[in-house]
């Protein structure tokens, strides 16, 4: 599962970082932000009450934990989106939960939708590595 918005100016580097290692993004919780359907005010308003950036930690993290169990989630992989400050706030606690509650391994790495000098493309080399390698050990495999 990929945790948090897409680094928009390092789309190249981080879906090479993946497809390099073989792994398969299958959730993200981004698609409800985009994907609903209103024909009143009322129901616009019940609808944006749902969105990611609109709920508490203990919903959001049950959301995710949901995703990774119906999509067979083998690790987690999440974006620290600097210029989110709720985000960035509970991130990292919201992360070791959904990881114990599903134990998956949990790696995160800076980024900033808003200013891309904050995104290292090492840090996140090294941090999808470092997930590719725990997911490998747990299935007993070899790494990539």
């Amino acid at each position: 599962m990929f945790e948090g918005i897409a680094c928009w100016p390092w789309l190249r580097v981080t879906s090479t970082g993946l497809k390099g290692r073989g792994i398969n993004m299958v959730t993200t919780i981004y698609a409800d932000a985009f994907g609903f359907d209103y024909d009143s005010f009322d129901n616009m308003i019940r609808a944006y009450c749902k969105v990611p950036n609109a709920i508490n930690l203990e919903t959001a993290r049950d959301k995710r934990v949901k995703l990774c169990r119906d999509n067979s989630v083998e690790g987690l992989l999440v974006h620290t989106n600097r210029s989110c400050k709720l985000w960035s706030g509970f991130m990292p606690e919201m992360s070791r939960q959904i990881g114990a509650a599903c134990g998956i391994p949990v790696v995160s790495f800076d980024g900033d939708q808003a200013d891309p000098r904050n995104f290292s493309e090492a840090q996140y080399d090294t941090r999808v590595q470092g997930l590719t390698e725990i997911m490998d050990s747990r299935k007993g495999g070899e790494t990539a």
